[in-house]
């Protein structure tokens, strides 16, 4: 299977082999079972000890007229922290348990409550390949920019090595509509450039090398579809694979 090498002016320069794996059947429900067991969000949870450091009593003497006793006085048998004394009664107010201000909560966060799902390195590895497959479908693309001409366009799009020497974003920015053409709305949108050159500088979207692409990289919000660009040796790294 062969793709289309295209210029810095959108011209044609050549082809090269793809990967194996852009002839495979796509799997987007492992796609989407991946992204849910990937979650963006981090372990949290509160200190062990929150709303639980005042000193109050919470241990009652079941017997009337107990010294600072609560049984039989007609009051909650909630713990409690002493705020005046006169006589033998007391003023008190509830403190420490999870209906009182300022106690703790009831079941808070924990840290070691795990968020995300168990993927074997096999279904991974599918995942991420469905998902560039995907993203590089013309269908795919319709249906998430329903308003955008990719008639024009031959997916994947693989561009020059030297398109990431670019120094402008001007620049970067006129090239690329050089490259998609009618679909040059795209720019407005989420990009990203697959290139295996390191980029230090803000080219106006998301570079990401070859060997660290992962499915949040790949898949938004858990739907398929994120427009990419691949540079020539970014595409050759991924069939050496």
């Amino acid at each position: 299977m062969k793709g289309q090498i295209l210029s810095a002016d959108g011209k044609s320069k050549g082809s090269m082999e793809l990967p194996k794996f852009f002839g495979e059947k796509a799997r987007e429900d492992i796609v989407v079972k991946t992204f849910l067991a990937n979650p963006e969000r981090q372990p949290y949870g509160s200190n062990p000890r929150a709303g639980m450091e005042h000193s109050a009593h919470g241990i009652f003497k079941h017997r009337r007229r107990a010294f600072k006793g609560s049984y039989g006085i007609g009051i909650a048998r909630t713990p409690s922290m002493v705020m005046s004394r006169r006589g033998t009664r007391f003023t008190r107010r509830g403190a420490f348990a999870a209906n009182t201000r300022g106690g703790r909560e009831s079941h808070p966060p924990k840290m070691h409550k795990v968020w995300g799902g168990e993927i074997n390195s096999r279904e991974s590895a599918m995942a991420l390949m469905s998902a560039i497959i995907l993203n590089n479908s013309t269908a795919v693309l319709k249906k998430n920019y329903p308003t955008t001409d990719f008639s024009g366009l031959t997916f994947p799009i693989i561009m020059e090595d030297n398109v990431v020497e670019i120094k402008k974003i001007k620049e970067m920015k006129k090239t690329m509509a050089a490259v998609l053409g009618n679909a040059s709305g795209m720019l407005k949108k989420n990009i990203i450039l697959v290139s295996e050159t390191k980029v230090s500088r803000g080219i106006g979207f998301d570079v990401k090398k070859a060997g660290e692409l992962n499915i949040r990289d790949l898949v938004v919000s858990g739907k398929p579809g994120r427009f990419m660009i691949f540079t020539e040796s970014s595409m050759k790294a991924m069939g050496a694979k």
